[in-house]
């Protein structure tokens, strides 16, 4: 994948339904082999599931509260994009679960053209915001922009430190898009590097093949569709 003032490539996190349904069916199969018992063989760390139904919502963020906001955050903000708050409720109580501003740091796209997908790997930083969402100012043409019309039905598959989210998200005019990703977990992530930058004894080689390998099992796997 190439980028240059001349020819911009442009990266759609979106499965077909073909491919969305093989994606379940597949990680359905792994949390249930996951949990199987076998006395020939040592015990398995198992799969965990959740289905989840939220609504987003995004918001302005106020002026004058960028200056409050973490230095790391302000350092990273792109000054050419509107600094917003993202609401998410639940979808059947409509109650808040978080409310988070979102920094993107990074992106590295790979192109794999032996492959039937694209991956990007996005570095972003999760700030929650504390605010009281009242008052604050809907972003107009925004997914999901103020009145929750950005709904998600996401399959979230959890092992070790990754999480394999398979979601389903829902405009205000019914259109559905199916999307595919693959997290590591930050924290432990940062810690570990940490640890390798202090010529400590550490796992962040291994974390980072883990996430990897993860990516391109599921790659593999839905080219065959």
């Amino acid at each position: 994948m190439t980028y240059s003032s001349s020819f911009k490539t442009n990266l759609s996190n979106n499965l077909e339904q073909p491919q969305h349904r093989r994606a379940n069916d597949f990680l359905n199969n792994v949390l249930y082999k996951s949990a199987e018992k076998n006395a020939d063989a040592p015990p398995r760390v198992p799969l965990t599931y959740r289905h989840i139904r939220e609504v987003d919502s995004f918001y302005e963020l106020p002026a004058d509260q960028v200056g409050s906001l973490p230095e790391i955050v302000r350092q990273n903000h792109n000054p050419r994009m509107q600094m917003r708050v993202r609401v998410t409720r639940d979808q059947k109580t409509q109650e808040v679960v978080r409310k988070l501003i979102k920094t993107r740091v990074a992106d590295l796209n790979i192109h794999s053209p032996s492959a039937a997908f694209d991956v990007r790997i996005s570095v972003n930083i999760e700030t929650p915001y504390t605010g009281d969402i009242e008052g604050l100012v809907a972003i107009a043409g925004a997914p999901g922009s103020g009145d929750g019309n950005r709904s998600k039905d996401r399959l979230s598959y959890s092992h070790l430190a990754y999480q394999v989210d398979l979601t389903q998200v829902t405009d205000k005019f019914g259109k559905k898009e199916h999307e595919l990703e693959v997290e590591v977990n930050g924290t432990e992530l940062r810690r570990q590097g940490l640890r390798a930058r202090d010529g400590e004894r550490n796992h962040f080689e291994k974390m980072v093949e883990g996430f990897v390998d993860n990516v391109r099992v599921l790659t593999r796997h839905l080219s065959l569709v």
